[in-house]
């Protein structure tokens, strides 16, 4: 048996960003045949309630979107994944939080 796992685990960072009237996000993790770029735009879209042609992407690139350790096995869609539904939400809350409170209501009133 092979251990592929990175020796202190795989890690991995996500960014999402309103800009131009849709979302970029940035992720480290590269694409190379397994679906990745898919699954993020997926998850993101999800969180944010919108589609997924709507999320532009900066992948593979360390200096845009933070540090990932790698591709392995299918941590570009668990870890990775993990890491954009992380970010996605965490804008989402924001964005309902600016509106409630512009508006004078609850957050929990808000829906993207």
């Amino acid at each position: 048996m092979i251990d592929t796992i990175p020796p202190r685990g795989h890690v991995a960072e996500s960014r999402i960003a309103v800009e131009d009237g849709g979302y970029v996000l940035a992720f480290g993790t590269a694409e190379f045949g397994n679906g990745t770029t898919t699954v993020h735009a997926q998850v993101a879209a999800q969180a944010l309630g919108t589609a997924p042609d709507r999320i532009r992407l900066r992948q593979s690139d360390t200096d845009a979107s933070g540090h990932d350790s790698g591709a392995f096995g299918s941590t570009g869609t668990v870890v990775a994944g993990a890491a954009t539904l992380r970010a996605a939400r965490a804008l989402a809350a924001d964005l309902r939080e600016t509106v409630a409170d512009r508006l004078g209501i609850a957050p929990e009133a808000c829906a993207l």
